[in-house]
C-alpha cells in the first residue's frame, strides 16, 4: 500500500491561498474519514474510546486494507473504528 501525504501552509497575509486550501480540505474531508482509533502496538486494543484522529485521515482503499487483517495499522498505530461510510472512488 502506498501512503500519500498532503501538507500545505500559508502566511497570515495570504488570504487567497488560505481560501483555496480551505476548499481543498473540504473536498478531501468528503472523500476520506478521520474515524480512526489509536491502538496499542502489541495488543491492538483501542487506547481511547473516541474514534477520531486530528491529523490523520484515510480514504476508502486504506480503510479496506486495514480491515482485511486485525494487525494492520497505519498513521502511527491507527485503525478504522469499524466499517465506515467512505465514498467509492472510480
Amino acid at each position: 500500500m502506498e501512503i500519500q501525504r498532503a501538507e500545505a501552509n500559508y502566511f497570515p497575509d495570504q488570504l487567497e491561498k488560505k481560501r483555496f486550501l480551505d476548499k481543498v480540505w473540504r473536498i478531501l474531508a468528503k472523500l476520506t474519514t478521520n474515524q480512526l482509533l489509536r491502538v496499542d502496538r502489541v495488543t491492538r486494543e483501542p487506547l481511547s474510546p473516541e474514534p477520531r484522529s486530528q491529523y490523520c485521515w484515510a480514504g476508502p482503499d486504506a480503510i479496506r486494507w486495514a480491515l482485511e487483517h486485525p494487525l494492520r495499522t497505519f498513521g502511527e498505530d491507527l485503525r478504522p473504528a469499524g466499517p465506515l461510510d467512505v465514498p467509492e472512488l472510480d
